[in-house]
């Protein structure tokens, strides 16, 4: 049956009592077996462990033996076995094929937890540590190796690695002593790069000039400068320009990602002061005065073309240019400022002089006359040449900006002075001042009384001031006059003896140039003609007590007032009996005819008659007949700043006609009307003398209105 050919299969082939057991998984064992049948060369003998529960199904090859007899088979429990009671160990064959029976008992073997190690790299800086890991287990003991040897002090369930080598860990199971050892782990220690700052150069230095940084040099190093522990934005090169104070540090990194950071480098900036100077101009003439500058602070220097000291001196420098002038000063830190300013220096012609200004009397002159001339100096100039005019001598001051001129007998006729500055650089054009003669002026008019003079004595006469001037004094016929004082000067006293009519005063002005022409005044023995006759020159015929005056004439004795034919005049005392009236009145009315013309007037003195002041008289209306006593006028207010009211009475008609002259007979305004309460507006006359003549075709009034504004 199946079961015997089983049985008889094992009993083939028989395993032993196993040696070594319990024991820890990993480790070795014997199991011996009995070959009950031949085998064959080349038969293979392998050893097999169950399960912990001494199955076979998944069977696990502990060790082999190349035999065809009894023997023993050295196996190796394997270190992943788990710990159990019941483990059964057989043996089989290879050829022939044989599976024998198992140990007979059960087997127990002690498990070992795993001991693998962890670690997130294999690789740390020398100036860091590599944390190794393996797994925490209850009852188990640790012992971590480097390059296979016990590493005194690690018996945790990590270490941290400080060295390169190949780490290991063995886990021991406290109880039974089982251990297992984890995978190696080879670690690489990666060296720090050395970092070190060398300095170019001072690190204590002046604001303005720097000082440059350098990392030690490597392949594939990069760097980060950093100032007060602070990175220092893009400054990632080996080198760094340090232009302000701090600490200054670089770190080094390698290709490993390995980082040093430097030992510290201070820099010390000192500030500089802040200056400036002033005085120098943009540019100069060769001839020009020096200059003096000004530095702020001082105690520095000048430098450059045309300096001595504090002052800049053109000349020196000589024509060219431009000239760099700079101001060095060291402050107290020994730092070093300098301002520098460029100025050029020309050699041009100087300008014009500037106005010529005269002293010493007014600007005229005659022989025997002496006056002083200046000018503002010219920049650049360093004399001046005056030219003084035909007939005169300087004096004095001949290459100055003053000169003294006399004038001689030489000077007959205006002339001008001129001067002009002189340089190295050559000459200006001339500045010129018109010298003209004294010639005297002839005299303004003569100031006297120059009509009326009848058997005058002691009347005054003058003319207007100048001063160096004498003045000659004459009449022209010289009968009946005299001059009784004041000759030589600007007003005289003279007389008009019996017989004087009309004759000619004339004055002349003397200088030491010369004598002028005769001012004249005509003077008359009669009285003046009167300015104007004041009344109406438009009438009407017939009219009567028509009002005219002249303003008084000086040395009138009477006025002769002369009017149209058929006239008669009145001075309200006497009344001519023809058209001619002599009175010693300024005023008359006039009672007119039928005939139109001129009404005269003079005046009149011991010495006889002035000429006739005439006055053209108009009819302007028809001539009034009788009264009618038809018409009857009255205006108020008259004289009127406003308008003009006419109340107006008649019996004969109901139309009534109105018309208004002026003084010189123009009609301004003309209308008929029925109002007997009749007004002239304010705004339909100008400010004057006026007629009015109303009529209502059977009687007529003329009325003198005067309008004030």
């Amino acid at each position: 049956s199946y079961d015997y050919y089983i049985a008889k299969i094992r009993s083939d082939l028989n395993t032993g009592t196993i040696a070594g057991l319990p024991a820890c998984a990993g480790s070795v064992i014997t199991v011996p077996f009995t070959a009950n049948i031949p085998f064959n060369a080349g038969n293979v003998f392998t050893a097999q462990l169950s399960d912990s529960k001494g199955r076979f199904a998944n069977a696990v090859n502990i060790g082999t033996l190349n035999s065809a007899v009894s023997a023993t088979i050295n196996a190796v429990i394997p270190a992943n076995t788990p710990g159990g009671t019941g483990y059964r160990i057989r043996v089989i064959s290879s050829d022939s094929v044989r599976t024998g029976g198992d140990n007979g008992i059960d087997l127990t073997i002690w498990g070992v937890s795993s001991a693998a190690i962890t670690s997130v790299a294999t690789e740390f800086c020398s100036n860091d540590s590599l944390l190794l890991t393996a797994a925490s287990v209850a009852g188990y003991s640790y012992q971590w190796k480097k390059n296979n040897i016990n590493i005194s002090g690690a018996n945790a369930s990590t270490y941290y690695a400080k060295a390169g080598g190949d780490f290991k860990v063995v886990l021991t199971e406290i109880v039974h002593g089982c251990s297992q050892t984890s995978n190696i782990i080879n670690v690489i220690m990666r060296n720090q790069p050395s970092a070190t700052i060398a300095a170019g150069g001072p690190v204590t230095f002046c604001d303005g000039a720097n000082v440059l940084l350098t990392a030690n040099t490597g392949a594939n190093f990069t760097y980060q400068w950093k100032r007060n522990g602070t990175n220092i934005i893009t400054a990632t090169g080996i080198t760094y320009t340090a232009t302000t104070s701090g600490t200054y540090t670089v770190l080094v990194t390698n290709v490993y990602g390995c980082t040093k950071l430097s030992a510290a480098t201070t820099v010390s900036v000192s500030s500089l002061s802040t200056i400036s100077y002033t005085g120098l101009a943009t540019a100069y003439n060769l001839n020009d005065a020096p200059a003096s500058l000004t530095p702020s602070p001082s105690g520095g220097t000048f430098s450059g073309p045309g300096i001595s000291g504090y002052t800049f001196f053109p000349s020196i420098a000589g024509y060219g240019g431009p000239y760099t002038i700079t101001y060095t000063y060291i402050n107290g830190n020994g730092c070093t400022s300098t301002i520098s300013q460029q100025t050029s220096v020309s050699c041009v012609t100087p300008a014009v002089p500037a106005t010529i200004s005269v002293t010493g009397g007014n600007k005229k002159v005659c022989p025997g006359n002496s006056r002083t001339y200046s000018i503002a100096a010219v920049s650049g100039a360093i004399s001046y040449t005056w030219t003084a005019p035909a007939g005169s001598n300087i004096t004095s001051g001949q290459g100055t900006v003053t000169v003294n001129v006399t004038y001689n007998s030489g000077f007959t006729k205006s002339d001008t002075i001129k001067v002009k500055a002189n340089s190295s650089c050559g000459s200006s054009l001339s500045k010129s001042l018109p010298v003209q003669r004294n010639n005297p002026a002839t005299p303004a008019n003569i100031a006297g009384q120059s009509f009326g003079v009848c058997n005058g004595s002691g009347l005054n006469y003058s003319v207007a001031f100048t001063s160096g001037i004498t003045y000659g004094w004459s009449f022209v016929n010289g009968t009946a006059t005299s001059i009784s004082g004041g000759q030589g000067t600007t007003a005289i006293s003279a007389n008009f003896n019996v017989g004087f009519g009309v004759d000619t005063l004339r004055v002349s002005a003397s200088n030491a140039c010369g004598t002028s022409a005769f001012k004249k005044l005509t003077i008359k023995a009669t009285p003046e003609t009167p300015l104007s006759i004041a009344g109406s020159a438009a009438v009407c015929s017939n009219q009567q007590n028509v009002s005219y005056s002249i303003s008084p004439v000086a040395s009138a004795s009477t006025y002769t007032w002369t009017g149209p034919a058929n006239s008669n005049l009145s001075d309200g005392t006497t009344t001519s009996a023809g058209s001619t009236l002599v009175t010693t009145a300024t005023s008359v009315t006039v009672n007119y005819s039928t005939s139109a013309g001129t009404l005269k007037v003079r005046a009149n003195n011991a010495c006889g008659s002035g000429s006739f002041r005439n006055k053209t008289i108009t009819f302007v209306c028809r001539e009034i007949g009788a009264a009618k006593n038809s018409l009857s006028v009255n205006v108020s207010p008259n004289p009127s700043s406003g308008d003009f009211v006419f109340d107006i009475d008649n019996t004969n008609a109901e139309m009534i006609s109105i018309a208004v002259y002026d003084i010189i007979g123009k009609m301004v305004l003309s209308e008929p009307t029925v109002n007997k309460h009749y007004i002239i507006q304010d705004k339909l006359l100008l400010p004057g003398v006026y007629s009015v003549v109303i009529s209502d075709g059977t009687d007529t009034r003329v009325l003198k209105i005067v309008k004030t504004r």
